[in-house]
């Protein structure tokens, strides 16, 4: 059976970066019906020209955000353009994203032969995130940060990930930026906005809601991506890692159960993994966490 499906990119400020990702979705063995993209800065007409030009008979749809009516953010982008998405199945890419071969038909191959009304999504894997060591999982479990899942969320709201995956597992956290999702069902779960901008940690939000709501995802190693981390439009380290403390706290207290075993364990996950940024020398994310964590 044929599915058919479309793709979300949330955009801003990152021309280059974009038309990559392009180039890598018009390649694929198996092509999205439309193209969503939503656009949080300021692509010029000859550039849109461009990329319309690249996707050849794929359908563009284009939605330039008016900002005195909705602010920046990639959690507002995600939630607009699942609304305006026209397919079941909605693939979201981060727009510095370049896919591998078969991305589509490895993912589309999952939701064709799973029948399962609590499957919220399918994610893939990305290729040049490094794989952790055994004493870093040995650090991850000491703090308490991994599932039971590969892939999973903890209850105190910290997310827990295995690039190097062998087989097509159950799980309970996607990378937000490389993952296709159940349309109606997502829209259950809009993508909160926490402090304004490029939101940090709207993914482990959304995840965890998920989760606590019966849903699952399925993550398929087949399917692989580079994420070409782009110097664009990207915050400070400090203010990065402000936003991602306090987006967190945000996520215990709306989403854990708040007793005194669960604030110990969100304490407990919080410093080794404020610590572990300490230790791999950086310094100014850890110092925005921190400060982060007590900010009102």
């Amino acid at each position: 059976m044929i599915m058919r499906f479309c793709v979300l990119i949330p955009t801003y400020n990152r021309a280059t970066d974009l038309s990559a990702c392009i180039d890598s979705i018009v390649t694929q063995d198996v092509l999205p019906s439309e193209c969503v993209i939503v656009d949080d800065g300021d692509l010029s007409e000859s550039e849109l020209a461009l990329v319309r030009e690249r996707l050849g008979s794929i359908r563009l749809n284009y939605h330039k955000k008016d900002h005195e009516k909705v602010r920046r953010g990639l959690s507002e982008s995600k939630n607009i353009g699942l609304a305006l998405a026209s397919e079941d199945i909605v693939f979201v890419f981060d727009d510095d994203i370049v896919l591998e071969r078969d991305f589509f038909s490895s993912i589309m191959d999952v939701w064709a032969t799973l029948d399962d009304e609590r499957l919220m999504g399918v994610g893939g894997t990305i290729s040049n995130l490094r794989t952790r060591a055994r004493i870093e999982r040995l650090y991850n479990a000491l703090f308490l940060l991994t599932g039971r899942a590969a892939w999973d969320i903890t209850p105190v709201g910290f997310q827990a990930w295995d690039e190097a995956i062998k087989r097509q597992q159950k799980g309970y956290y996607v990378h937000g930026g490389l993952t296709s999702l159940h349309r109606s069902r997502a829209l259950r779960f809009p993508f909160n906005t926490f402090r304004g901008g490029r939101t940090a940690l709207e993914d482990v939000d959304f995840c965890l809601r998920a989760k606590n709501a019966g849903f699952h995802f399925y993550m398929e190693p087949r399917a692989r991506a580079l994420h070409n981390t782009s110097a664009v439009s990207r915050e400070a380290m400090y203010q990065y890692g402000f936003k991602e403390s306090a987006n967190r706290r945000e996520i215990f207290r709306a989403n854990a159960t708040q007793t005194s075993r669960y604030r110990l364990w969100f304490a407990w996950s919080w410093v080794g993994w404020t610590l572990r940024q300490i230790l791999a020398g950086n310094l100014h994310k850890a110092a925005g966490m921190i400060a982060g964590l007590f900010a009102r």
